[in-house]
C-alpha cells in the first residue's frame, strides 16, 4: 500500500545535531534504495518534506518512519489510491445514481 508522508518539523527542536540529521538522511536513502520510499521532496521554503512510501500495514509504516530525528518530526501519512481506479469508481457510482 503506498501512503502520501508529510514531514515537518515540530516546533522545539532542542537537542536536534546533526548526527541525527545524518543518520536519518543515510536511512532516507537506503529506504530509496530498497522500494520502501518510491521519492522525497523537500519543499523549497524549508518548512518540510514529503515522500511516498510502500508498507503493508500501519505497523510497517510507523516502523520504517523510526529514525534518531524522528522525535523532532511532525508525521502526517495519507493511504492513497490508484488514481484512474478511484475516479473510475466514482463515475460508476454517479451513473447508478442516473448522475
Amino acid at each position: 500500500m503506498k501512503f502520501l508522508i508529510i514531514a515537518r518539523p515540530r516546533p522545539a527542536q532542542q537537542g536536534i545535531t546533526s548526527q541525527m540529521l545524518q543518520a536519518t538522511l543515510d536511512s532516507v536513502n537506503g529506504q530509496l534504495k530498497a522500494g520502501t520510499l518510491d521519492c522525497i521532496y523537500s519543499f523549497a521554503d524549508g518548512s518540510g518534506s514529503f515522500g511516498i512510501a510502500n508498507a503493508d500495514s500501519g505497523e510497517a509504516l510507523a516502523e520504517a518512519l523510526e529514525s534518531p530525528a524522528s522525535p523532532f518530526i511532525h508525521f502526517e501519512a495519507h493511504p492513497l489510491t490508484d488514481f484512474n481506479k478511484r475516479v473510475g469508481s466514482v463515475i460508476g457510482n454517479l451513473k447508478k445514481q442516473g448522475l
